[in-house]
């Protein structure tokens, strides 16, 4: 079965990209986008078909931040399912968006959520994202920035990249940003 979910993802971009939003000036374009983008090729190197669910799942896995309802799933549920949905996509939807914010064991999870997840991950690798992090919290001292970026370069890492393939190819962008944030450097122990 397949669905045109035109209309969600209508209302996902308008609701990143209104003012209230606070990443709007830059969540659309250098983060949503780059995470379809990814998933769409790491489908091909999967050898999986880039469906309309993992499609969906690219739009719904930060549906929390947009809407500030970060991890009420239940709102995640209705949104789909007021937007028609089928209930048993919708609710398998909301597990996988379950899975992937909890970075446990993602390497056990279904191919869909491993190419997301990894997608997501490795557009923080590739983009201006902690650059805009840095910029958006420019009232947080200098190492207390690197500090919360090495957290997060990590936790991409080694628990949402977790496709091979994928962190084969994007281990030159994290060895750069590891260095970046002085992960591993004797100046810094």
């Amino acid at each position: 079965m397949k669905y045109n979910i035109f209309h969600i993802v209508n209302k996902i971009k308008d609701a990143a990209s209104k003012p209230s939003f606070c990443h709007s000036d830059w969540y659309l374009k250098y983060h949503l986008e780059i995470v379809l983008s990814l998933a769409q090729e790491f489908s091909i190197y999967e050898n999986v078909k880039f469906t309309y669910i993992i499609e969906l799942l690219v739009w719904m896995h930060d549906f929390g931040k947009i809407f500030n309802c970060n991890k009420e799933y239940d709102k995640y549920l209705f949104f789909l399912i007021e937007n028609d949905v089928d209930i048993k996509i919708a609710n398998q939807i909301v597990n996988w968006i379950t899975e992937i914010d909890a970075k446990c064991n993602l390497n056990k999870s279904a191919i869909e959520v491993q190419i997301v997840s990894s997608a997501d991950a490795v557009s923080h690798l590739i983009s201006p994202f902690y650059m805009f992090y840095w910029k958006e919290n420019a009232h947080i001292c200098t190492e207390n920035i690197l500090k919360e970026n090495r957290r997060k370069l990590e936790i991409d890492w080694q628990k949402k990249i977790t496709l091979n393939s994928v962190k084969e190819i994007y281990f030159p962008f994290y060895e750069s940003l590891k260095y970046q944030f002085n992960i591993g450097n004797k100046h810094n122990v």
